[in-house]
Parts: C-alpha cells; structure tokens; sequence
C-alpha cells in the first residue's frame, strides 16, 4: 500500500495516524519505521530493526545485515509486523545501481507482514503498489481556511477576507505553504494582505520551479511554483533578520535534510548565537527540532527551495566550499568511541559528496581521508577504499610525493587494500610510502614509524615474518629510548612483535615481551581495559604453545571472569576467551570442564550464528571431540557426530579452520572490530595498539594454540 501527494500535503502525518490506529486496535502487531530518502538512512533503519528484533551478529557487509533483517521478518517466526517506508522519492535507490541492490530487493515478503509506503511521486507509488494508492489532493478551500484561521494568533483576520482566498490561490492550498504564511505573519506580527503583495512582487526568476534550477537529478515535475514563491519570501526575511540563520540555512541546503545533528553545525558562531537562529528557523517553521533538539528536521521542499536560493544569490560555489571545510573540521575521529557521532554524519557527508563530485579542494581531501578512516573501523573496506582512493587522488595531484598529508592517505589507502586482502597493492603503496618517509623524515619521526609499523603488519599478512619483524624491531628499539616503558605506542609494537614471534616458532621471545607488556599495562589500565585483556589472552596462547598449560589456564580463567562482567554472553570478545580456555582444559585432560564450557558456548553461538556457520561447527565439533574422550562407563550421553565434514577445506581436503585459529582473538575480527584496534588513538599514535586486521588470518593456525613442546 502507498501513500502519494506532493511534498507538504499530509502523506507522513496520515501514516502516522495509521501507525497510531494499529497499535490501539492490533497491539499484536510490530510497527518498525523507515526513512528511505537514501541508501544511509536506509541502512541506519534496518540496523535498528536488527537491534529491535534480536540480531546482533557482526558482519563485514552491511548489506549481508540487511538479507538477515529481510529473512527474519519474511518468516513465520517473525510473527504480525506493519513496516512504514516513508519518503520513497528515488527510482534509482529502489531498483539498484552500482551493483547495490536496490530496497526492492531488501524488503521482507510475508502474508503477516504490511508494508506501506510514502512518496511524492505517482509513478513510483504505481510501481510499489499497483492500484493500492492513496492519493492525498490539496485541501479543499474549506480545510485551507479552517487550518489558516486555527494557525494564526490574531483570530479572525482570514476569514471571509478577499486576500485571503487570493493568497490562497496564490499557494495552492498546499498545508505546509498555509502553515508557512502563518508562522511569517505571527512572528513578524504582519498580515495576509502584506504577504500576498510580497508574493506578488517577487520576480519571476526567483519563484522558478525549483526542479528545473538543477544539474544533480533532483526534478520534481508537480512541484507548485506557490511554494518557492512562499519560501523565498521567508528565506530573504530571515536574512534581514538575522544572517547567522541565513548561514545555517545555506549549509542545511548542502547536507542530507533529515536528522542533521546539532553538532555538525558551523561551530563559528557561539551557543547563545546558534540558538537564537535555530530558534528564528524554527519560528518560521523552516526546520523542526526533535530527539530534544540534538537533531534537526527539514522538509523536503523547503531544502530543495533553498538549494534554489542559495544557486540565484550566486553563492553555491562559496557555500559548498564552506560545507566542505565545516564537515572536515567537524568529521569526528576515527575512534571507536566515536562510531555513533560519525555514523549519524554519514548521511550528511554522503549527500555533500554525492552531488559536489567535481568539486576539487583539499577540504574535499580531507574529509574523504577522516571519512575514510571511520568506515575502515567499521569494517567497511570497500567503501573505505574508495574514499580513502579520492582523497590520494587530489593529494597526488596537488602536493609533493614527500608530503605528509600525502602519505598519510596513501598509508590509509594501503591499510584498506590489506584489509580487503589486497596484499601486494598493500606492501607495494607501504614500500613507496616508507622509502619516502625514509628520503625525508627523521629516524624517530612519528610519520615514518607508522608507516613502517603499518609495513610490518602487512608482510606479516602475507608470511613475510622475517621481513616483520626486522622492521618491527627496529621500531621497538627506536621507541625504547624515546618513550616510556608503558606507553601506548611502544606497547603496541612490542605486541606486534611478540605475535611475529610466535608465528616464527620464537615462543619464549614472545613470551618475554607479553609478559612485559602485561605488566607494563598493570601499572595503567583498569582490569577490564580491553588492550590489557587482549594482552593477557595473547600471552596465555604463547604459554600453551609453550606447553606451559596450568599458566595458560590461570591466565585465561582470569581473562574470562573479567570479560564476563564486561561483555554480554554473545559478544565475540568473551566468546573466543571462554573458547581458548575450554581449549586449554583440554589439553590438560581436564574434559569436565571443558565440556561444561563448550556447551554454554554452543548454546550462545546458536542464539546469532547460522547453522552451518563455521565457527559455530567448529565449537560442536570440539564438544562431540570431548564427549569422546569421556570414559565410556561414565554413563554420560555422549554425542560423536563429527561436524568437521560440513567446513570449507582447502584443495588438500583439510577445513579451513582449525581449532587453534578459534582460540586467537585475530580470528574474531571476521565479526568485530577489536576494541583495540589501530582506530583508537590519532594517526601519530597507531603504533600504540593492538593490530587485529583480518589479514593477520594468513598466519599458521598450529601457532595460536595448542602446539606442544615434545
């Protein structure tokens, strides 16, 4: 079912009444809600859903997320559901381009489930749902004056007024141009007759359609040339009144329209500054506040009139170039801490790029680099890449091959090729990268440090650990005598280090080093620090390589009680703990307690992980393997069914994963960005932490766990 009508006629009030109706009278039914003007805020939606109907897995492709929300909500399990899917203005979005799939292609199908839609356009309301189609008209002239009288202050001044039946000619009775008009002629204290004269004196040119102002597929062939009129008139008095407004006005048109966080905004202006403008804008009921004011609404049509505003005044080029420097400016860190600030700008950023793309500046360098480096944190290397591909295309272009700032998005770059298994386009940018730093920077310099560190970790990924650990010693001994024992940085490297050694069968220099990493972070971190707990997991697996198991198993008990009081049952951190120390039991021939374990993982991993996921098989596999070792007088219910036979194997016919791979935190990465990561400090600092990139999945499995010393 589709709701259709032009922007401002009532579409997503009537849904919302719907919305209202079925939860009092079908409280059976699920109601989720979607904002559908973009691939972002689509994507956002359905992470949500996810989150409301139990879905915590931890993809690599957000789009795999999207399959497992349609899946769930196609079943019968899903139960009674309505799904709103508001503002489907865009033909392309739905059908798919670039080879995404479009939401068609993503929406669930079920005999329980409703799906209705809104949308200004006819055709696509056709196309969504052939003859079920509610057509919002205007408003009668009835409705218009009703809703015009009930708006204004000073009762009485519309009705029965010749102006007013003009002015409402004039604005084609559309209620959100009415509501306009009233909220000028109340805040200005004006009237009907000196609006409609306003009206009636503008120049054609400013009141064009606004659809046909623009380059960047934004038509809107039914749009009424009376709201353009109505808001061009507004646009120009807000200006008299008060340009900071203009200003915000004039950034707004560049980004997204809907939930524009209050802290994106120009940040040039002071607190009191701000409010009195969003205060102004909100008067004129140009944008509206909502999440308690920490995020903006504006309607489609008045965004699209402003983009004509701002375009006539001559000022598009100067405003996208401020938007550009505002969003760089503002773009949070790539900290994983940050990932809901930068997740809610996503939007903005995407909408900014997508329709400036000729826009050459290094603002525009520098916001693809920040944006970049987030979506690398959260695990979407694709589109990482390209950003981070854009930013080292303006950058090679305009400045030296040994500037910084040029480095610095070719090492990214290279990260994000490493990270989608690109190995040799990872080494081969990382080896020019750092002959350059070489050429020019200091032996100690922060740049080239990185730079070699991010080297190291790639020919680690691809085997190389001689070659790693070369470089990586060289910046250990660097760091040891600039930095103190316990700094993030050189811990960091000494962690790395110490994984290349134990990759490299050096089990007791690994040792050595985690055990000096552990006790360095003591000093610093809280318990439940997660760098700490990833060290102490580190250093139990080279203890039970190092047959050294009763220390593997103090050490991993204790990772596990902290963890349990940290993390949720479900989440991959905890889970690989419990695993590596059910692991640990059971080379000790403790199998009591290695089943007991066993079993609370399986039971949890089957609560978010599909049947004939690999991990999850490994676990039962390893369950059934203990069940085996059991005395067969133990009176045990003993299952034997081996799971290994359903694994992805290699061309010599052996799985693909083993249960040395499922003991090492490396290996969670497929499901989590580790807290961490090279993303938690500023690029200066990424020495400091602990890689935990997927490519580090090439090293040997039998050197995680579980190797003995004979």
């Amino acid at each position: 079912m589709a709701i259709s009508g032009l922007g401002g006629i009532g579409k997503t009030q009537v849904a919302l009444q719907f919305v209202y109706f079925v939860k009092e009278n079908y409280p059976e039914f699920s109601i989720f809600w979607l904002q559908a003007m973009g691939m972002e805020s689509f994507k956002e939606g359905y992470m949500g859903i996810a989150q409301a109907i139990g879905i915590h897995q931890k993809l690599e492709n957000e789009e795999d997320l999207m399959v497992l929300v349609q899946q769930r909500l196609s079943s019968k399990s899903a139960g009674k559901w309505l799904l709103i899917a508001d503002n489907v203005d865009d033909l392309d979005l739905l059908r798919g381009q670039d080879q995404m799939k479009g939401l068609l292609n993503l929406l669930p199908e079920s005999d329980d489930g409703l799906i209705l839609f809104t949308t200004r356009h006819g055709a696509i309301a056709q196309h969504l749902a052939g003859s079920d189609i509610i057509d919002l008209g205007n408003m009668t002239e009835r409705e218009t004056i009703d809703l015009l009288e009930r708006s204004l202050i000073r009762k009485g001044d519309s009705h029965g007024n010749k102006d007013t039946m003009d002015l409402l000619v004039e604005l084609e009775f559309l209620p959100l141009a009415v509501k306009q008009v009233a909220a000028y002629v109340n805040t200005n204290r004006s009237s009907i007759s000196e609006y409609l004269s306003l009206l009636r004196n503008t120049p054609e040119e400013a009141i064009a359609i606004v659809s046909t102002d623009f380059s960047d597929k934004m038509r809107y062939p039914n749009l009424a040339s009376g709201v353009a009129k109505t808001w061009t008139i507004t646009f120009n008095r807000v200006l008299q009144l008060d340009p900071i407004a203009a200003d915000l006005l004039k950034f707004m048109s560049c980004i997204a329209w809907r939930a524009i966080p209050h802290s994106i905004l120009p940040s040039t202006y002071s607190d009191v500054q701000l409010a009195r403008a969003i205060g102004l804008l909100c008067s004129f009921s140009l944008i509206e506040r909502r999440n308690h004011g920490t995020k903006l609404d504006m309607h489609r049509l008045v965004h699209l009139a402003t983009r004509l505003w701002v375009a006539k005044s001559g000022q598009q080029g100067e405003t996208t170039m401020a938007a550009f420097k505002q969003l760089s400016e503002v773009f949070p860190s790539h900290y994983y801490t940050d990932r809901e600030t930068w997740r809610e700008y996503m939007p903005h950023v995407a909408y900014l790029e997508r329709y400036n793309l000729h826009h050459d500046s290094a603002e525009r360098a520098e916001l693809c680099m920040r944006v970049g480096k987030c979506l690398l944190v959260d695990e979407r290397v694709k589109e990482a890449t390209v950003w981070l591909r854009q930013s080292c295309e303006w950058r090679e272009k305009n400045l030296s091959p040994h500037h910084t700032q040029r480095l610095t998005s070719q090492r990214y770059l290279a990260m994000a090729y490493r990270q989608s298994g690109q190995l040799k386009e990872s080494m081969e940018l990382l080896e020019y990268v750092v002959a350059m730093a070489v050429a020019v920077l200091a032996e100690d310099d922060p740049d080239r440090l990185v730079s070699q560190y991010q080297l190291a970790v790639s020919y680690q990924a691809n085997g190389q650990t001689e070659e790693s650990i070369k470089l990586l010693e060289n910046i250990v001994c660097i760091q040891t005598h600039l930095l103190p024992h316990n700094d993030d940085r050189r811990l960091g490297s000494q962690h790395m280090l110490a994984m290349a050694y134990q990759t490299n069968g050096r089990v007791q220099a690994s040792i050595e080093l985690l055990e000096h990493i552990t006790s360095a972070e003591a000093e610093k971190l809280a318990e439940d620090d997660p760098k700490r707990l990833s060290s102490q997991h580190t250093l139990a697996m080279a203890y039970s390589e190092n047959s050294q198991i009763e220390e593997a198993i103090k050490l991993l008990t204790h990772v596990c009680t902290i963890k349990a009081k940290s993390f949720a049952e479900s989440h991959p951190n905890r889970l690989v703990s419990e695993y590596a120390l059910a692991m640990a039991y059971k080379d000790n021939s403790q199998i009591a307690e290695s089943i007991k374990l066993l079993r609370h993982i399986t039971t949890t991993e089957a609560t978010f992980l599909a049947e004939d996921d690999p991990y999850r098989l490994m676990s039962v596999n390893e369950l059934a393997s203990c069940y085996e070792l059991l005395p067969k007088e133990s009176g045990t219910d003993q299952p034997t069914a081996s799971f290994v036979g359903k694994f992805p194997a290699d061309q010599g016919g052996q799985p693909v994963l083993s249960r040395e791979s499922w003991g090492s935190e490396v290996t969670w990465n497929a499901f989590t960005t580790s807290a961490t990561g090279f993303d938690q400090v500023p690029e200066h600092q990424e020495l400091g932490l602990r890689s935990t990139s997927r490519s580090l999945l090439s090293r040997p499995r039998e050197s995680v766990l579980g190797k003995r010393k004979k």
